[in-house]
């Protein structure tokens, strides 16, 4: 289940996630389940997150940072992975 104190944080902004991001680089983000359609995630550093499970459907994901991300069953149908780094 997501850490519902990350998800706040999240909900706050590209730009407050990403300075928290730098800040706090070696915690392991959990978004797993979480319904994250409402959130503009274009140029979000969600490397190294869970997640699973994850409702991404029609979310703007254009630039960001996937990579190393488990994204196993989340739902991405809609969702705009333009120029997104999903190594």
């Amino acid at each position: 289940m997501a850490n519902e104190e990350q998800l706040n944080i999240l909900r706050q902004g590209v730009t407050v996630w990403n300075t928290w991001r730098l800040n706090f680089r070696i915690m392991r983000v959990d978004l797993s389940g979480a319904d994250l359609r409402d959130i503009p995630l274009g140029g979000a550093v969600l490397s190294h997150a869970n997640l699973e499970k994850a409702d991404l459907r029609n979310v703007d994901l254009r630039g960001a940072k996937l990579n190393n991300s488990d994204l196993t069953r989340a739902d991405l149908r809609g969702a705009n992975l333009s120029e997104a780094d999903l190594y």
